[in-house]
């Protein structure tokens, strides 16, 4: 086996993994206000939980699908007062 061989075998887990932990993380440490974050070369292991728990709950309340069934428009409801119009050729 050769080193660059053994080299991908061992940080694959780190880029399929560490990549998206990264990325929430990010989500939830912008969350809070500047003054109130902890500096990154502070952080311990609660810090990061919290952080990428953070993100995943603010990524996962609006969905871009969630947004998308918001945004169409419900059809309208048949009153007896209005009632369908049939085009007449």
């Amino acid at each position: 086996m050769t080193f660059s061989t053994l080299l991908a075998d061992l940080l694959w887990p780190l880029v399929v993994f560490g990549g998206p932990l990264a990325l929430f993380a990010a989500i939830g440490t912008a969350s809070w206000p500047a003054r109130e974050r902890t500096p990154l070369t502070q952080w311990g292991w609660a810090d990061l939980y919290s952080n990428v728990r953070r993100g995943l709950h603010i990524s996962s309340e609006n969905p871009l699908l969630g947004r998308l069934m918001n945004d169409t428009v419900e059809p309208e409801t048949q009153h007896p007062t209005h009632p369908p119009q049939t085009t007449q050729d």
